[in-house]
């Protein structure tokens, strides 16, 4: 939509909209705005007159004023001293003389020296306007034009995630695993759940595993206590060695302390194996579940 502004005192202005710069169409002089002149009067060539009857005009319309603004005006690099997603406005007022052309243009209300400095110098990039007239003649007009520096909203930053709980951390665990000759003996399989911490420094802590289902209950016989912590012991050292490698999770090379449950899966070709789901209460980065394989004996 196309809004018309209107200042104090008659004066009119020009808004055009971009996603760099707002500037709305400009407003002509209604006819109780523009006295008739008498015919004891004449039209003053030399006067600057504040409304015309037919107002000064871009060359080319509004909608070519708005590609030469967007093609000129160049914003500061400091955009963060501004604030990204913020605007500013800055009138321009200037004297479109009788020839067209652009002159005495001044900062009528402005932000600041470097905005308003960039403000008047596309103003007085413009080339020729069609002049206003008054009775039929050329005459100098004054044009208020208020630019809005629109300020573009923050870029995102790519998310680059290095270390513990990324593909280079699976990659690392790939030579890692072994399968205990005893559980390949007992043909004994589970999942052993690892809930573990990497602090910023790169300090593995384990905070709690869990073996489920019981591997004494998979069938499998003599199945013991401490059959069952020999995965658990397997499972705690791989993980173990493997944050060792690569290190604390790193986002955008900083580190960030984080907790992970890895699953991982003992399983033996040809045997028997019950899934079963864990589910933690605590918030954490749930990864994705390890697979050990061993064949049988």
């Amino acid at each position: 939509m196309i809004k018309i502004e209107r200042l104090p005192k008659g004066i009119h202005t020009l808004a055009l909209l971009s996603s760099l710069v707002l500037l709305p169409v400009c407003a002509h002089g209604s006819t109780n705005e523009v006295r008739a002149l008498s015919a004891k009067e004449a039209v003053d060539t030399d006067k600057v007159y504040v409304v015309a009857e037919v107002m000064p005009e871009f060359i080319g319309g509004n909608e070519k004023m708005l590609e030469f603004i967007n093609e000129n005006l160049q914003y500061p690099e400091n955009v963060a001293d501004y604030g990204y997603g913020s605007s500013f406005r800055v009138i321009v007022q200037f004297v479109v003389g009788r020839d067209g052309s652009v002159s005495k243009a001044k900062v009528i209300r402005g932000k600041d020296s470097v905005l308003d400095a960039e403000a008047l110098r596309v103003v007085g990039m413009f080339p020729k306007f069609k002049p206003g007239s008054m009775e039929g003649k050329a005459v100098n007009v004054y044009f208020t034009l208020p630019i809005v520096f629109k300020f573009p909203d923050a870029p995102e930053e790519p998310m680059e995630m290095t270390g513990c709980g990324t593909a280079e951390f699976v990659e690392a665990m790939a030579g890692i695993w072994h399968y205990p000759e005893k559980a390949i003996k007992k043909s004994l399989t589970g999942t052993v759940y690892v809930i573990f911490d990497v602090d910023s420094d790169g300090t593995f802590n384990v905070a709690y595993t869990k073996a489920f289902p019981d591997p004494r209950k998979s069938g499998a016989p003599g199945v013991q206590k401490k059959d069952i912590q020999m995965l658990i012991d397997e499972a705690v050292r791989s993980v173990g060695k493997a944050v060792e490698q690569v290190g604390a999770t790193k986002i955008n090379g900083e580190p960030f302390p984080s907790r992970f449950l890895l699953p991982v899966r003992f399983q033996i070709s040809g045997k028997p194996y019950v899934k079963a789901d864990y589910t933690p209460m605590a918030p954490m980065t749930i990864l994705e579940e390890v697979v050990v394989m061993a064949e049988a004996d």
